[in-house]
């Protein structure tokens, strides 16, 4: 099994096309999932068992990583979601009992780091076959203890934005995603998930490109977009600039909020 997580060799990637249409939030229930196939990834001293794609998305996936209104990419294991396992395995966080997120999971590969290091972790992704077919199918495989433990939610930004206001959904001391500010019209309501998703003192790891040509994404765009929001402070704290260049940014709120 071979990965390509970024090199010299690699080429810019296609820019995905921003999703306008609106998946609507579902909380979904864990279904036992039997993977037809899996394959094995290792990042550091951490070996994954993952599922691999068998689902209807794979079918409609085959010429596209990304398919508007209908799939996000998350059959696909991301270049940056190997960067924060790395990355918080470089920086040990102390994850022991600490509630995670992870954003826009797909294969789920560091909320399943986390699971390996006692966190409690929920699991958000644009597609209900995303989390049905490989996230859940993953975390049985790895921990099977956890697989009515963890949440799994569906639905688009402006769904998940809504149901956080409405149902008083838990906030998290640890949020992470990767590649999920490729569109810069999603980013604003993106940002308001983050903030509305976070406790006061947590912490949210975002590893991305510093730029997703063709549609104006990229980390350069959301720090300014953090900036001129003025709720959080952003830092990056992790840099690749081999191939294509991508990075980590750490966002936290401003201490005045926290206190406020």
């Amino acid at each position: 099994l071979a990965f390509n997580f970024g090199g010299p060799e690699e080429s810019a990637p296609a820019a995905p096309v921003p999703v306008r249409l609106q998946e609507p939030f579902a909380e979904l229930p864990y279904v036992p999932v039997c993977a037809r196939a899996t394959q094995q990834l290792a990042v550091g001293d951490c070996t994954l068992t993952l599922a691999m794609e068998d689902s209807a998305l794979a079918e409609v996936t085959q010429a596209s990583d990304l398919v508007p209104g209908v799939y996000e990419g998350g059959l696909k294991v991301w270049e940056c979601a190997i960067d924060l396992v790395r990355f918080l395995q470089a920086h040990p966080h102390a994850l022991h009992g600490r509630r995670v997120l992870e954003l826009g999971c797909g294969a789920g590969v560091p909320g399943l780091y986390a699971l390996a290091q006692g966190a409690h972790v929920d699991f958000q992704d644009y597609n209900k076959e995303v989390l049905h077919t490989l996230t859940m199918a993953n975390v049985q495989l790895n921990f099977p203890a956890a697989t009515g433990v963890c949440r799994y939610f569906a639905g688009d930004w402006g769904s998940m934005l809504a149901e956080w206001e409405r149902a008083q959904l838990p906030a998290y001391d640890l949020i992470l995603t990767a590649e999920t500010i490729y569109s810069k019209d999603m980013n604003t309501t993106l940002l308001k998930l983050l903030q509305r998703a976070l406790s006061p003192n947590g912490v949210i790891l975002l590893a991305a490109k510093t730029y997703y040509f063709g549609v104006g994404g990229g980390t350069r765009e959301f720090e300014r977009l953090v900036d001129g929001d003025g709720l959080m402070q952003s830092e990056r704290v992790y840099e690749i600039k081999a191939g294509v260049n991508r990075e980590i940014l750490r966002l936290a709120f401003k201490e005045a909020h926290m206190t406020s």
